[in-house]
């Protein structure tokens, strides 16, 4: 989905991640690599190893 977004004139601008905590470092690492702005409101890794 983030690959595709990116590619469109239209796509979206930013990614609002309400997941659960678990899911959040993949889903934003996916955005963020596209090019896609993301919004957290909740930790985005719940590791260090993730973080890093």
């Amino acid at each position: 989905m983030a690959e595709a977004e990116a590619e469109r004139d239209d796509g979206i601008e930013a990614a609002s991640i309400v997941t659960p905590n678990w899911t959040h470092h993949r889903i934003a690492a996916a955005f963020l690599k596209a090019g896609i702005d993301v919004i957290l409101d909740k930790p985005m890794t719940t590791t260090v190893s993730d973080a890093r």
